[in-house]
């Protein structure tokens, strides 16, 4: 079990706390990633295909936290850690620190808070209940200075899952024209990013995974110009390739399966 952990980006150091375990010693066995397959039986011979396989449910865990110093817990002392960690109807990002989390990070809201009471209220239980079944990585920036008819080859996404990731993309163009935004790794798939009527200096801003676009230049209006293409990035070396000079700026996070232990 980890003992420090960030929510909200404060770590649990500055409340004075460090979670625990109460259970009693040995094997236990922990959910994650938890899925449900449907097969259907071909007509012809006795094979099963598979027709679904969902995530039934995202990533959760419980907490158990004490003070450092194993004093018990007061009563406003229990006040600003439930203040702090159970915000309704909000996820917030939590990180275990751990070498094993490393560049791991949970979006997570945290609720049904328990007492946990041997004479005094020694600690505190909290679950956990994150956005997705898995965790993602580090926010991922990356940028390149580019000339007309150009290709980033450096890309590398090193990603858990087989869902697309929908980057955050800024360009800013150096010159007029076209823009052609190609993900060369895509095949047989649509794969062309297209925004007409742009001049030089423009800033374009995408926000893929909502989705969402806008232009510095208040007169352009880009969406009526966007062929409605959102960029994403797959598992594996992505191959960009942009047909006027810009600059491209690119914010994403991995998708990483892991388990709570």
């Amino acid at each position: 079990m980890f003992d420090r952990f960030i929510f909200d980006n404060i770590p649990c150091n500055e409340y004075g706390v460090t979670c625990v375990s109460f259970s009693s010693p040995g094997m236990e066995t922990i959910s994650a990633q938890e899925s449900e397959l449907e097969t259907e039986k071909s007509i012809r011979g006795d094979i099963f295909h598979i027709t679904s396989h969902e995530y039934i449910k995202p990533l959760t865990f419980t907490i158990q936290i004490v003070n450092k110093d194993f004093s018990p817990i007061s009563a406003i002392q229990e006040r600003a850690l439930k203040k702090w960690m159970c915000q309704r109807g909000k996820y917030k990002p939590f990180c275990i620190y751990d070498k094993r989390y490393a560049d791991t990070w949970f979006f997570a809201n945290i609720n049904n808070p328990k007492s946990i009471y041997i004479c005094d209220t020694v600690g505190l239980e909290f679950t956990v209940t994150t956005n997705a079944p898995f965790g993602f990585s580090d926010i991922r920036n990356k940028r390149w200075i580019l000339e007309g008819n150009d290709t980033i080859k450096d890309l590398y996404v090193d990603n858990d899952e087989e869902l697309p990731i929908y980057p955050t993309l800024t360009i800013t163009t150096s010159a007029p024209g076209t823009l052609n935004l190609t993900n060369q790794s895509l095949v047989d798939v649509p794969n062309t990013l297209t925004i007409d009527n742009c001049v030089a200096d423009e800033v374009l801003t995408l926000e893929c995974g909502y989705p969402h676009i806008s232009s510095s230049i208040p007169s352009h209006k880009v969406f009526d110009d966007f062929n409605k293409f959102w960029l994403y990035l797959v598992d594996g070396y992505n191959r960009i390739a942009v047909s006027i000079p810009c600059t491209i700026e690119l914010q994403y996070r991995e998708y990483r399966k892991v388990g709570i232990v």
